[in-house]
This record gives structure tokens, sequence and C-alpha cells, in this order.
């Protein structure tokens, strides 16, 4: 179980649905952007497949962004 929340993860589930009110929190997506947040830090490679509608655009671009 984990205490603190990685800041990517405060994203999706707190400043998202704050700032945009049809913003739905989706696990999948949660989970596919801490994936990318750890292929960043290890400097690793990552291969991904989302269905439609899981957020795959914002799974990518917000670990990026930080």
């Amino acid at each position: 179980m984990r205490i603190t929340a990685s800041p990517v993860e405060k994203i999706f589930r707190e400043t998202l649905p704050e700032k945009l009110p049809h913003y739905e929190v989706r696990e999948q997506q949660i989970e596919m952007a801490l994936m990318v947040e750890r292929a960043l830090l290890h400097e690793t490679n990552l291969l991904a497949e989302a269905g439609t509608g899981t957020g795959k655009s914002f799974a990518y671009l917000i670990p990026i962004a930080l």
C-alpha cells in the first residue's frame, strides 16, 4: 500500500477533476500514466495498448510534461 501518491497520480485524481468539469477519473488511464512515468524515470521503453476512451493522450502527455 502506498502512503503518498505520485505527482502524476495527484493530477489525475485531484487537479483534472477540479479544473475540467466533465473529466472522469479512469483507473486504466492512471495506471497507464504511472507506467509512462516509471519508463521515463528509468529511461526505458514502454509499449502500451489501451482501448478507445481510455485516455491515452493525457496518459502519455502529463508524465512527459512533468
